[in-house]
């Protein structure tokens, strides 16, 4: 007798949500992780210091995020104040090095005071020099 091979079957595209990940009913560390492009340590270490507000856990007390929780953590993550700059109550160097990326920095002082100086200047499309608001002028 001869045994032929199981017939082909495709398989069905998996729906994927406005996020650009499986669609389901829950989404753990993992995607949220993939949608903020961090690591879920990151995502675990954020929510264990409320960052994101309360998270609701399951029975075995694993958190989990519906699609209205990662819309809410996304938005919140993605809020920019009117430099362009995160939506937060302090700033670190990396902040101001991923907001400068591409700029051309040769004609900038390095010191600290300076380059944030220069950097919301270009975000508010201005020069400042200096202090006070005479020392301000339109790029």
């Amino acid at each position: 007798m001869i045994s032929l091979n199981p017939p082909y079957k495709k398989d069905l595209p998996v729906s994927l949500n406005e996020f650009g990940i499986p669609a389901k009913s829950i989404y753990r560390n993992e995607d949220l992780a993939k949608i903020l492009k961090v690591s879920p340590a990151t995502i675990q270490w954020r929510c264990n210091r409320q960052k994101y507000g309360a998270i609701k856990k399951d029975t075995a007390g694993r958190r989990y995020f519906t699609l209205d929780d990662l819309r809410r953590i996304v938005a919140q993550e993605r809020a920019t104040n009117t430099f362009g700059l995160p939506d937060k109550p302090f700033y670190t160097v990396g902040d101001l090095a991923f907001n400068l990326r591409g700029e051309d920095l040769s004609e900038i002082d390095l010191s600290a005071t300076s380059v944030l100086t220069t950097a919301m200047g270009k975000r508010m499309g201005v020069k400042l020099s200096g202090h006070g608001p005479n020392n301000v002028t339109s790029t």
